[in-house]
């Protein structure tokens, strides 16, 4: 005779609750530079242009190269 098996699903509402508030700044730093990248579209454009000034400017303040 073999007893019943439960499957019991309550505690994954409160660990995937935590885990999403956990992961939520991270995913948010990553789609983020992932839009800006796409935001790249070279200096021969205005907006390129742009960019890579404000990247430097920061880079210099963070001293780093990062970009």
């Amino acid at each position: 005779m073999f007893m019943i098996k439960k499957f019991v699903i309550w505690p994954l509402v409160p660990v995937w609750a935590v885990v999403s508030m956990y992961r939520q700044q991270d995913l948010y730093v990553f789609y983020n530079k992932k839009f800006f990248d796409m935001c790249n579209v070279g200096e021969q454009y205005e907006l390129g242009r742009e960019r890579i000034k404000v990247l430097r400017q920061c880079n210099k303040l963070l001293n780093t190269e990062d970009f």
